[in-house]
């Protein structure tokens, strides 16, 4: 919501922008995170 607020209700379509990029490479690192994890865990098992 914070994102779309900046974006849309005050006009700051830059910051949110931003805000939208660093969430998404926090996603992606998360996942990767969990990928690498798993595909260990796997290969022990």
């Amino acid at each position: 919501m914070l994102i779309y607020e900046e974006g849309f209700n005050q006009n700051r379509a830059g910051y949110a922008a931003a805000m939208a990029l660093v969430l998404s490479v926090i996603i992606i690192g998360v996942s990767a995170a969990i990928f690498t994890l798993q595909s260990r865990h796997d290969d022990e098992a």
